[in-house]
């Protein structure tokens, strides 16, 4: 079974929901997992994490109502990077004042000399700053 086939059996939704999964890679080492997007990319209606490995899903969640892509597109990360090509992107994820859930990855953006990552509402972030208590 596909990480969408499974995230949507989890979360209830029918199987001919339209998805899209994005591999992310954990920062700091960990096992990959896929984010799954369940509706459009203007109106997802659920999000879950999905284990690459064993298919596992992780944290979920429904969405009512959302009106916002979820997902910043590649191409916007690229433009708001403003890095010169050509450059390399990936989705990364690591718990930091960036991002505290693997619910909202980040895209690491970079061209060999410089690395950027660019999270959802296309904020640039040059250093994750791990996060933590207090």
């Amino acid at each position: 079974m596909g990480a969408g086939a499974a995230a949507l059996r989890a979360l209830g939704l029918d199987s001919q929901s339209r998805v899209s999964s994005h591999r992310v890679e954990p920062l700091g080492g960990g096992t990959p997992y896929y984010l799954v997007l369940a509706g459009t990319q203007e109106a997802p209606v659920a999000a879950a994490v999905v284990d690459a490995r064993s298919a596992e899903i992780g944290i979920s969640a429904k969405l009512s109502g959302a009106t916002w892509p979820w997902l910043l597109s590649e191409d916007a990360a690229i433009a708001r990077a403003g890095l010169a090509p050509p450059v390399r992107t990936r989705l990364v994820w690591a718990p930091c004042t960036a991002s505290l859930s693997p619910l909202y990855p980040l895209w690491e953006v970079s061209n060999g000399a410089e690395r950027i990552f660019v999270d959802n509402s296309g904020r640039r972030w040059p250093v994750l700053t791990r996060a933590g208590p207090g």
